[in-house]
């Protein structure tokens, strides 16, 4: 990849994790889980979240990006 391509992936994994972080925290927290129809789709979102988290850490740790 270009440098150009690198830090901007750098730029937007570090405006994306604390954001990820705030919507999982608030997933996690949401009387919506005890609902037993909506768990399910909780579930996906938190599972996607935390794998969107994961890599925007991965892309961060780079030593591309420090």
């Amino acid at each position: 990849s270009s440098p150009r391509l690198i830090a901007e992936e750098c730029r937007i994994a570090r405006q994306l994790e604390p954001r990820l972080q705030d919507q999982l925290a608030a997933l996690k927290q949401s009387n919506c889980s005890r609902d037993p129809q909506m768990r399910g789709m909780i579930a996906d979102l938190v599972r996607g979240h935390e794998d969107d988290l994961a890599m925007a850490r991965k892309a961060t740790a780079k030593s591309e990006c420090r």
